[in-house]
């Protein structure tokens, strides 16, 4: 029973403590840069969604009033074209009226 007991001890002291608290210290660093990075990234997403959301709302709001001001230039083609037609049958009564005279 001696022997194994002293193998065992033999084991337990070939690990190096002071590597393993270092390589531990190592990782729990990386893991809080890690974290770190996370939450920035996460910052930026939710500003960039943020951003997101307020040009789509924009786009929308631009293409409603675009879709008004073609609404406006067709009512005033329309109303130029009636107004050109009046004058169009004005210079045709004068020209009429002015035969009739003669």
């Amino acid at each position: 029973m001696n022997q194994s007991s002293n193998g065992c001890v033999k084991k337990v002291s070939s690990v190096n403590l002071d590597k393993l608290l270092s390589d531990f210290s190592q990782i729990e660093k990386k893991m809080v840069e890690t974290a770190g990075r996370n939450n920035i990234l996460n910052m930026q997403l939710e500003k960039a969604n943020c951003l997101l959301k307020g040009m789509q709302t924009n786009e929308a709001s631009l293409k409603e009033e675009c879709a008004t001001l073609h609404n406006m230039v067709k009512g005033l083609q329309q109303t130029i074209e009636y107004q050109h037609n009046l004058k169009e049958r004005e210079g045709e009564m004068e020209i009429s009226m002015m035969k009739e005279n003669h």
